[in-house]
Parts: C-alpha cells; sequence; structure tokens
C-alpha cells in the first residue's frame, strides 16, 4: 500500500501506518518461520545421524562373551550384538527376535542352528 499523500485525512495515515506494521510482522512471521523450519531440518538430520552409545560395566566373562560375539557379528555369522542391562543380546538375522546370550555356548548354538537351517534351505533349493 502506498503512502497516502494526504496530510489532512487521519484515518488514511493510520490505516497505512497499520498496513506496514501488519506487512512487517507477516514478514518477520515468514523470516522467523523459514529459519525455524531450517534449524528444525538439521535438528533432524543431526538425530538421524546420530549414533549413542551408553558404556556399560560388564564382569570379565560377559566382557569376553560380548567381545567373542561382536568378532562373530564382524564374519557375517550374527546380524547385531549388544548389551543391555549387563546382558549380552544378539540378533542372528535382521527379522529375528533379540536373543540373550548367557555362555559361549549358547553362540555357538545359535550359530550353529541357523548354519544349519542355511545348509538344509539352500540343498532344498537345489
Amino acid at each position: 500500500m502506498p503512502r497516502p499523500k494526504t496530510k489532512g485525512c487521519q484515518t488514511d495515515y493510520d490505516a497505512w501506518i497499520e498496513h506496514q506494521i501488519q506487512e512487517g510482522i507477516e514478514k518477520l512471521s515468514i523470516k522467523f518461520q523459514s529459519q525455524f523450519e531450517d534449524q528444525l531440518n538439521n535438528l533432524k538430520s543431526d538425530i538421524e545421524n546420530l549414533q549413542s552409545t551408553v558404556n556399560e560395566d560388564l564382569t570379565q566373562y560377559r566382557s569376553q562373551l560380548f567381545y567373542e560375539a561382536r568378532k562373530i557379528r564382524k564374519k557375517g555369522h550374527l546380524f547385531g550384538t549388544w548389551t543391555q542391562h549387563g546382558n549380552v543380546m544378539v540378533k542372528v538375522k535382521s527379522d529375528d527376535s533379540p536373543r540373550f546370550v548367557s555362555n559361549h555356548n549358547d553362540l555357538k548354538t545359535l550359530i550353529q542352528i541357523y548354519s544349519d537351517a542355511e545348509d538344509d534351505s539352500d540343498s532344498e533349493s537345489m
């Protein structure tokens, strides 16, 4: 809205001032909203990229068991390994439920069962 040229009519001038204020508020609102959305998107991407770890104090035995489970995971025999409340947990496949591993025999048994199952499915498909 252009500034009114007549100085005698106060209502036109007041309307112009009110319009300028409203337009300024809208511009600030759009600028603030844009900055807020940018910051929110940055925060979301930071959260998605965040990989947090919690250091648990494990007993020496469970620490060794967890170490063995991680080595087996790196070889590709396990999908995932982690500790939860001091317990060693593993997933053999991505769609499996987590399994509690209490000793080395549990770990070996899980690997053997799943490798035998894979061998059976491979022989059936031939």
